[in-house]
C-alpha cells in the first residue's frame, strides 16, 4: 500500500507557507506579507509585459492589482494594530 499522505488545506497561512513563508504556525508580521503581495504584483506585471494576448496581459495586470491592494490592507492592519497599542 502507498504511503497516501493528506494535503493540507489552502488556508491562508498554509498558502503563505508554501510561498517562502516559514514558522510553522506563525504568521508572518503585516510588514512581510505586504512586501510579499508587493513581490507578487511585480512577478505578475513582468509577465503581462511578456504577454501578446490583449486579454490575457489585461487579466495579468489585473491580478497585478489584486496582489496591491491585498499589500495595502495588510499595511493598514500593521497601522491600525500600532495605533491600538
Amino acid at each position: 500500500m502507498s504511503d497516501m499522505r493528506m494535503q493540507e488545506p489552502n488556508t491562508f497561512r498554509n498558502v503563505l507557507r508554501r510561498e517562502g513563508f516559514p514558522g510553522g504556525l506563525c504568521m508572518p508580521s503585516d510588514a512581510d506579507v505586504a512586501e510579499r503581495w508587493r513581490t507578487l504584483a511585480a512577478e505578475a506585471r513582468r509577465t503581462a509585459d511578456e504577454l501578446t494576448d490583449p486579454e490575457a496581459k489585461r487579466i495579468m495586470l489585473s491580478i497585478a492589482e489584486g496582489y496591491e491592494v491585498l499589500a495595502r490592507r495588510a499595511e493598514a492592519r500593521k497601522k491600525d494594530h500600532k495605533d491600538s497599542k
